[in-house]
Formats: structure tokens, sequence, C-alpha cells
């Protein structure tokens, strides 16, 4: 599993702390023809283009769409369910899906809740507007910075769901690492660049990336390629452990670094990181860049720094504050613990059925 995948399990098992519910869920297909208890697999996957090619993408995958709509209402239907809570990012589903679905809802007299993990762009926003927002009775966001974009009043926060950790212990060496998806937006390059102005202060220091691509994106491939050219190009090959893997949550304790840093030119999402909330939930200190989503959760000097996009030499500075300081560096640790306490699944579950009960 992975992602909304992720997030739907947590979610539900959570919820049965709060309340005896009764709950089934309607996921996308996994390679199995064979529904477990309370979980149908109905929703085929599709591929993302990532360009205009997604709209022959959409229509190829209709007529599907329609059989996988009506085979969703007739398990609904089965179960008279009091909410239908949908998990949704654009891409996930065909866009006619949702929809269909939440115009059959609305006269079955169901009720609707629908969270948003990332945000939506011209024009995809308009269609959203008018045939997906409008239904449903309650939208869920995980910022303020979403919350903001949206700006209507069914829209409220509920944190992004994270499993909290012990924290790891505190690392003598001077390293700093970058934990996440390879991607152009990301902003790798002036980590990189940022970093050959840190080696210079601290020898000793190593940039450790833990970066995972998916090989059918040419974009991610080639970023990784470039990135890799750069650390070449400005003699910092010895210094930079560069792993093109996938790490899980429970691994972040024990990278031996405390400085977790964050260099986004841009984002797709005005959600939160969940990479940058895993990292403070291990009492890592944070650099950010002063990105919407990203750096919500980030008080200057309190539990990390928040920084100009695209500015390494910015990233410089904030790094070897850290570096420089012990005490700091320690507190804002410690903050970042705490702090991540309030993005528990217990917390997440209790929210979202205080929602449930308007």
């Amino acid at each position: 599993m992975g992602g909304i995948s992720d997030y739907s399990f947590n979610l539900t098992n959570a919820l049965k702390g709060v309340r005896d519910f009764e709950f089934f869920v309607i996921s996308r297909k996994v390679g199995t023809d064979e529904n477990r208890e309370n979980i149908f697999y109905i929703i085929s996957r599709k591929k993302v283009q990532r360009s205009l090619l997604q709209i022959f993408e959409e229509i190829k995958t209709l007529p599907r769409t329609f059989v996988e709509v009506f085979e969703s209402l007739n398990e609904i239907k089965k179960r008279k369910p009091d909410i239908v809570h949908v998990q949704y990012e654009p891409g996930l589903y065909n866009l006619i899906f949702c929809p269909m679905l939440f115009t059959f809802l609305k006269i079955l007299g169901i009720r609707i809740f629908l969270t948003l993990h990332s945000r939506d762009y011209f024009p995809l926003n308009i269609f959203h507007r008018m045939l997906l927002y409008r239904f449903a009775d309650r939208i869920l966001v995980h910022s303020i910075s979403h919350k903001n974009l949206l700006n209507m009043k069914k829209v409220q926060i509920v944190p992004i769901g994270i499993n909290v950790l012990n924290q790891g212990i505190f690392s003598k060496s001077k390293n700093i690492f970058f934990y996440g998806l390879l991607s152009p937006h990301k902003g790798l390059e002036f980590l990189v660049k940022s970093f050959g102005l840190v080696v210079k202060k601290f020898p000793s220091s190593r940039l450790l990336i833990f970066g995972n691509i998916d090989p059918r994106h040419r974009e991610e491939v080639r970023y990784k390629e470039a990135i890799k050219k750069l650390i070449k190009s400005l003699d910092l090959t010895e210094k930079v452990d560069f792993f093109i893997k996938r790490i899980s949550q429970q691994d972040i304790p024990k990278i031996n670094s405390n400085i977790a840093v964050f260099p986004y030119k841009i984002s797709y999402s005005a959600s939160h990181s969940l990479a940058l909330l895993e990292c403070m939930a291990a009492g890592k200190a944070v650099v950010v860049t002063k990105i919407p989503g990203l750096s919500d959760e980030v008080n200057e000097g309190i539990n990390g720094f928040v920084v100009t996009p695209e500015s390494y030499e910015q990233l410089s500075e904030k790094i070897l504050e850290l570096l420089m300081d012990e005490g700091k560096l320690k507190r804002i640790m410690k903050n970042n613990f705490e702090l991540a306490k309030k993005f528990s699944w217990e917390n997440v579950a209790r929210e979202n059925f205080k929602n449930y009960q308007i």
C-alpha cells in the first residue's frame, strides 16, 4: 500500500477506537478479484500522463467507469450507510466517477464527506467546484493554506495522520539529509549547492539523500541524473550518499543526521508534506522553504527554520546555525517530537468523528 491506501487503512482502524463503527471500504483493484471482509476492490487503476494526453486516458476509461459507479452503488445500497467518506486527489479516479457517484448518493439521501489530499489547478478547479464540491456535505483538508485556497464555509481542517515514533538518538555527526520523491519541484539542486557551503565550514559533514522515483515518469529519471551531474560538477561526490530507495517512517529515527531539509521550489499540494511530518515525529530538526502547506507547521526558531525558495545561501545559513549551536538544535528536535503528537491517528480519528456529527 501507500499514500491514500495507507491513509484509509489507518483512519478506519483508528476510528474503531473512537466509537464502535460499522464500516466498509470500496478500493482500487490491487491485483486480486477477491473481496476481503468489508473491503471491495472495484475501482480500476488508470495511467496518469501528467499532460494533456490525460484527456484521452479519461475518455478511454469512461465505459469502465460507468460500470464501476454502479457496482459501487450496488454495495452501498446493500449496506445503507449513514455517511460515505471519499478520499480524493486529482488523477486518482476517472474525472466522471465521483460526480456520478455523488449524484446518486444525494438521491439516496446519504451524507457525503470528501477529504482532499492535494490541491487542484485551472481548469480542473472549475470542474471540481461545479460537479464535485457542491455535492459534499463537508470537505476536509489538511492545512490552513488549503482551506484558504478553497474559501468555502463547508471546508474544515483535519490533520494528516502519522504514527508517532520514539525520538531517535541524538547524532554526533554534522550530517544533513533529504527524504522523499525525487521530482524537479523539490528543489534538490539548491540543497546540493547549499551543502557545498556547509562542507567548507564542517568538512566532516555528509549529505544523505534518500529519494525514490517512479521509473515510468521520465522527468523524475532525468532529474535524478541532473542532480548526480551537479554533485560531480561541485566536486562533492565523496561527500554525498545518494540512495535511490523508498524508506519507511520507522527508518527515519535511524538516519545518522539530526537535520532534515525540504528545499521545495513549488508544491503541487496545499496540504502538509507527509515526509516533513514523519521527520518531525522522529524528533528531527527541519529547514523548509516558504511554500503553502509545507511551512504551515514550522515556527521560525521554535521547531525549525523557513527560508525563501531557491535560495541556497539562506539554506546554508540556517543549516550552519543549527550545526553550530547544539543547544538550539536539541531544543528544536524536542519541540518537533512534542508537536508531532497532534498528528497521531487517534487525534485524526477524533477530528473526523467531530465532523461526522454535524
